[in-house]
């Protein structure tokens, strides 16, 4: 059962077994002193049904043997209620331990119930913490790893046309045997228009940006359009 107790007043562990300890102990206590005296109640009726007398050194006798046997008996009682709640305690951690195993297993997709206002309370609660936090950062690095193949692969194809335009105006200057200046230096340029291109595609894609090294000085260079085909 989850405990909504302010967290910053924690009880401490060693106070609460301390706490189990003198519950146990008064409980023992109370045990015996009822046992006793109900026991010699019982004892003194049916010693006076049967009409026995006992002399001074028997009733002493019998004295000493019901006040250990009431003595074992709220031992045992003492023994059985600490071990019981500290037991509870004890069966919280082991849970703990099984939480942790279980978030091993399943990927940070479990949570440990929070039981109780401890330190093994605080406990169960920072592994939740945690674990939120590890399985939060994977979805976040599930998602950085789509976005960033999404961004690669529209680049890749931005990288492709322009390098499809290269490839056919360099296929074409070699198809004509002449060419005259002009049209010479209108394919050059608009090679050196398309290298361009690929260049900044392929600086982004690095992670350079779209801040290149141009003739030993750094240009904010604009993206190209696409120069048109003849």
């Amino acid at each position: 059962m989850q405990n909504k107790k302010n967290p910053g007043k924690r009880r401490r562990l060693a106070g609460e077994t301390t706490e189990f300890l003198l519950i146990s102990l008064a409980v023992a206590v109370f045990t015996c002193f009822f046992l006793r005296y109900t026991s010699a109640s019982i004892a003194e009726t049916y010693l006076a049904e049967i009409g026995v007398e006992l002399t001074p050194v028997r009733e002493r006798v019998l004295e000493i043997w019901l006040g250990s046997i009431c003595a074992v008996a709220s031992g045992a009682v003492f023994l059985v209620l600490f071990l019981f709640m500290l037991g509870q305690r004890m069966a919280y951690l082991l849970k703990i331990i099984r939480g942790v195993d279980s978030l091993k297993e399943n990927r940070m997709d479990a949570r440990i119930p929070v039981e109780g206002n401890d330190e093994l309370t605080e406990l169960a609660e920072r592994i939740n913490r945690l674990a939120a936090s590890e399985q939060e950062l994977a979805g976040q690095e599930k998602r950085l790893a789509k976005e960033r193949e999404s961004w690669v692969r529209a680049l890749s194809h931005d990288i492709r046309t322009p390098l499809t335009s290269l490839i056919s105006y360099t296929q074409l200057m070699a198809a004509k045997q002449e060419l005259d200046q002009t049209e010479m230096g209108s394919y050059i340029q608009l090679v050196e228009a398309k290298s361009e291109q690929i260049r900044e595609l392929t600086d982004r894609l690095l992670g350079r940006g779209t801040r290149v090294e141009y003739d030993g000085n750094y240009e904010e260079k604009v993206p190209m359009k696409p120069a048109p085909t003849n």
